[in-house]
This record gives C-alpha cells, sequence and structure tokens, in this order.
C-alpha cells in the first residue's frame, strides 16, 4: 500500500505540474512579472531553439561592397564579399524546486487539497524565478574581467550591461568578439553632466540620435533606475504623455522618449561605478536605450520553465519537484544600443 500512495501521489504531484507547464502559466508568470522581462516578453524577443553546443549569432557588421550602379553592359561587380561575423553565447540554466513534506500532504489529503497546495508553492517559485532572474539581467558582476562574462562563475544569464557597457573600448571579450579591437562590435555611451532638467533632456535625445546612426532603426525602449526616471519625468511637466495601452504597458508605467517607450526598474545597476543596484553603494543612476530588434532570448525548447516530475528522496519525508530552465540573452548589434551614465540623483529643476 505505502508504494502504490507513493506512487500515485508522485504521478500526481508531475501530472499537475506538467498541466501547468502545458498551459504557459508558469513562463508566462514570470515574464510578466518584472517591467524588464515584461517589455521584452511584449517585443517578442523570446525566440525558441532546438538545442546546440552553443548559441551562434551571426553578426553584419560592413556594407556589400558590391551595390552601385552601373550603365548597359557595364561589368558587374561579382567579388566575394566579408562583413559577417559570428558570436558565440553559452547556455544560462537555472532551477528551483517545489517541496511538500508529509505532513503538509496528509493536512492537504484529497487530490483538489494537493492541487491547490501545489498552486500556492507553483505561485512562489513563479515570484522568485522573476525576481532572481531580472535582476540577474542588470548583472554587473562579471565584467571585471577582460573576458566579459556574468555573475556566479559565468553562470548567470547574460546580462544588458555586458552588452552596454559604460566603457566599450575597454579590452572584454563579448560572446566570442574583443571589442577593443573591433569597433564595429561597442555600444554607444554618454557621461552625464547634466545638473538641470533642460541638460537632462539634451543628452538624452542626443543620445537617442547616435543610437539611431546606422541602419536598423530606432531604439525602441528606454530603462532607467528610478530616480532618473522620475526627473526624466518631472521634466516634462505639462508635455508628460502615458502609455494607455495595458497590453503594452502590462501594469508597468512609462513614458515616451521620442520613439521609445521609457520605464523604470529598479535593479538598473550604476555602471558609471560598477555597482549594482543592491550594493548599498549606489551613487549614480543610468538611462540604456535599447533597440530591441536586435535582442533575443533564447530559450531551449522543452527547457522553458520545465517540470522534470516529483520524487521522495529516500532520506526525507517529502516529495520534491524541479523546475528548469535553459537559456540565455543574446545581441547581434551592440552599435544599435547605448547607455546614458552618471546621471545626478539630485536634479530638481
Amino acid at each position: 500500500m505505502p508504494i502504490n500512495y507513493t506512487r500515485s501521489m508522485d504521478a500526481l504531484l508531475s501530472l499537475t505540474a506538467d498541466n501547468y507547464y502545458k498551459s504557459g502559466l508558469v513562463h508566462d508568470a514570470v515574464f510578466k512579472s518584472n517591467p524588464t522581462f515584461a517589455a521584452l516578453h511584449k517585443k517578442g524577443v523570446k525566440k525558441e531553439t532546438k538545442g546546440g553546443g552553443k548559441i551562434q549569432v551571426n553578426l553584419m557588421y560592413g556594407k556589400n561592397g558590391t551595390v552601385k550602379s552601373y550603365s548597359r553592359y557595364e561589368t558587374l561587380d561579382v567579388a566575394p564579399q566579408d562583413g559577417i561575423e559570428p558570436a558565440f553565447y553559452p547556455w544560462a540554466q537555472y532551477s528551483g524546486s517545489v517541496a511538500i513534506d508529509g505532513l503538509s500532504e496528509a493536512q492537504n489529503s484529497g487530490a483538489p487539497q494537493i492541487q491547490k497546495l501545489l498552486r500556492e508553492k507553483m505561485t512562489q517559485l513563479t515570484m522568485s524565478f522573476s525576481e532572481q532572474m531580472n535582476e540577474d539581467l542588470w548583472d554587473l558582476s562579471g565584467l571585471t574581467v577582460a573576458t566579459a562574462t556574468t555573475g556566479n562563475g559565468g553562470k548567470k544569464i547574460q546580462s544588458i550591461p555586458l552588452f552596454v557597457q559604460g566603457d566599450p573600448t575597454a579590452a572584454s571579450t563579448v560572446g566570442g568578439i574583443d571589442q577593443a579591437t573591433n569597433s564595429w562590435w561597442r555600444n554607444k555611451t554618454a557621461n552625464s553632466n547634466a545638473d538641470s532638467y533642460i541638460k537632462l533632456k539634451s543628452e538624452l535625445r542626443n543620445l537617442y540620435s547616435e543610437v539611431c546612426k546606422g541602419n536598423g532603426g530606432s531604439p525602441d525602449m528606454g530603462i532607467a533606475d528610478l530616480v532618473t526616471y522620475n526627473t526624466y519625468e518631472a521634466s516634462m511637466d505639462a508635455q508628460i504623455r502615458y502609455t494607455q495601452d495595458s497590453d503594452a504597458t502590462l501594469g508597468f508605467e512609462n513614458i515616451k522618449l521620442k520613439g521609445a517607450k521609457l520605464f523604470w526598474d529598479e535593479h538598473v545597476p550604476d555602471p558609471d561605478t560598477g555597482v549594482n543596484w543592491d550594493s548599498g553603494s549606489l551613487a549614480n543612476g543610468a538611462v540604456y536605450l535599447l533597440n530591441t530588434k536586435f535582442l533575443e532570448l533564447v530559450v531551449m525548447s522543452g527547457k522553458d520553465f520545465a517540470p522534470l516530475g516529483f520524487q521522495q528522496p529516500v532520506d526525507q519525508d517529502a516529495r520534491v519537484g524541479n523546475w528548469v530552465f535553459y537559456g540565455q540573452l543574446v545581441c547581434s548589434n551592440r552599435a544599435k544600443q547605448g547607455v546614458l551614465e552618471d546621471t545626478l540623483l539630485t536634479i530638481v529643476s
């Protein structure tokens, strides 16, 4: 009887978890719970792939020199063209677990009660996944070495500050390409000297124009720390225009910066001094201007916050189920991304 009961309970929990996964509730909740992930999800940045040892992204950095005018019988230029370079990105793996002890199981005996208990624990797990991954998406800790990597020994998801660096000329290898020797593989950056609303708006307009240069369009997303966002909002006064589309805002306030939707994320770091949002040493703000046409959140098929099933450890009166995510944030054109760093947190007029 105990063996049959154990198998039945493991099967019930695993089936319930699998139904959650197939419904899309888990990964949708993760991606819509924090402003940056919600915005990326809305933009359709997330892409699914079948696998591979590493994620290869082809980067276009040069023009096709054969494009030119000609007349009648003139010989056409068929010279072979370079200008495409592959970047390689590693997979990032995340896991989270749900545990149900024997006493809780007994107190919630019956399929409906167990399923309700699992839903509550899944809500907690989903919120924790969302918070941790959104925090890691802004992590600066891997940028102190020549080969730019992520925190936790390179195991975290590649962060936005890794692709959009405060000093893009420093020796730093991103995606296997050294930005110091490849000027085309550098984001745009500017140091703020603004001590007034007018100067801050001018600096943001200038950076916006810089990111617009070249093919690929303009930034469509701006992300700032809370203080800088509030400063820009205050500078707009009567001109301020909030977006009213609930599908676009997903519950997060945003305002227009030319063609980009500007919003704030509490995890935005201080790239000027190289400290994360929770360091206690955040001295300056920053605004990141992104062109999401060149950003992708690549997810491995079947590993998008997927359950691995429930099992009972031999040395515990409990059942444990693991959920896993395999994916990575990748960039195909850093020149279409920019950051205004060192913004003062004391501008009031």
